[in-house]
């Protein structure tokens, strides 16, 4: 009679040099730890060793979103199952140390127990294109912002007559008459002319930072029309909120198995905060923070329109509900709404036919 093949359960705790995997048996008993490079190589000889040891029912990547992407990407192209894990409790790592080798080892523990069981996102199509713009994207912005904010300050503290002059312009003729001050020229500077050099650099930072945006923000309208048709369908479900939905998502079907699955992956799941007599749920604080923000602003939207969703949230209010309570009923009715969409967009990406979970629930 052959002897029957062990299966085996791996962590990885991820670096940018090089990744440490850890094995453990059903029963958890340690199998071996070990270190591989984090290119290409190093991933193929860290999954031929953990099926050299059994049959690989798992893999648990700590990281997975950052420096593991090229080992998870790898793992699904094998077949391997890749589960997503958190890095552990501060107060257990305070309690019993850290290095390396117990990260990897507590990632192949969380999947053995069931702590951790959320297919990881899977970053080998399109959706990983779409991930890369909204980086580029967020980035364009928050230096646009910041170089605004410089522009302003440099205003404030400009000589008497150039702050008179300019403190009274609207932010966009503000950046255009700044961008059009004199070159600094040949020559020593004075004061004034240091500060009309400096004006004229944010300025056209500014400008320039206006135009990247604009551009990225075109490129991400455009895909997400491609990827997510039926997301974008929705009643406010603009670019930048498909995208941030569709990047929680990921490209996989199977990490939204239901619609309380989604919500709580959008940390806009109720839990109860009751205590005494008070009896009360609020929305979770855990998930994805930019899907959580775009469920916040496509219901602020349909709030400020007339139709369902200003009707249900004043009906709430009505009834004894604070217009914070009643916002986030709100997002709850969204995320149900968005998870069919969603299912349906992700199933023709992956080249599947029925698989939207069935007919939605009609939301507000």
């Amino acid at each position: 009679m052959a002897e029957e093949r062990r299966f085996v359960v791996g962590g990885a705790d991820t670096h940018r040099d090089r990744h440490c995997a850890a094995a453990v048996d059903a029963t958890g008993a340690q199998l071996g730890c070990r270190f591989f490079a984090a290119d290409g190589g190093g991933c193929a000889e860290l999954v031929s060793w953990l099926e050299g040891l059994g049959e690989l029912r798992a893999l648990g990547v700590e990281g997975s979103g950052g420096y593991g992407a090229g080992l998870c990407a790898y793992a699904q192209g094998r077949g391997a199952p890749v589960v997503e894990v958190s890095w552990p409790d501060r107060a257990e790592r305070r309690r019993r140390g850290k290095s390396d080798q117990m990260d990897a080892y507590h990632a192949a523990a969380s999947v053995l127990s069931g702590r951790a069981h959320g297919p990881a996102k899977d970053r080998r199509g399109d959706v990983e294109g779409l991930r890369a713009l909204r980086v580029a994207c967020e980035g364009a912005v928050k230096a646009r912002t910041a170089a605004r904010n410089s522009l302003h300050a440099l205003v404030a503290a400009a000589p008497d007559r150039m702050r008179a002059r300019l403190r009274a312009l609207p932010a966009r003729e503000l950046v255009g008459a700044c961008a059009s001050l004199r070159a600094p020229g040949e020559g020593p500077l004075d004061a004034e002319r240091a500060a009309e050099a400096a004006l004229r650099s944010v300025a056209r930072r500014v400008r320039a930072l206006d135009g990247e945006a604009a551009e990225l923000g075109a490129l991400i309208d455009a895909m997400t029309l491609e990827l997510a048709p039926a997301t974008r369908a929705l009643p406010q479900v603009g670019p930048q909120c498909a995208a941030a939905l569709v990047l929680c998502a990921g490209a996989s079907p199977g990490r939204l198995a239901s619609e309380a699955s989604f919500s709580a992956l959008c940390g806009a799941s109720p839990v109860p905060v009751s205590s005494g007599r008070t009896d009360r749920h609020r929305l979770s604080l855990a998930g994805d923070r930019r899907a959580n923000s775009a469920l916040y602003l496509i219901a602020i939207g349909r709030m400020r329109s007339p139709g369902e969703s200003r009707d249900f949230v004043a009906a709430r209010m009505a009834s004894g509900k604070t217009k914070r309570e009643a916002t986030r009923m709100l997002k709850r009715y969204i995320a149900r709404q968005v998870f069919h969409a969603l299912r349906r967009d992700l199933a023709r990406l992956a080249g599947a036919s029925g698989a939207d979970g069935g007919p939605a629930r009609t939301a507000p």
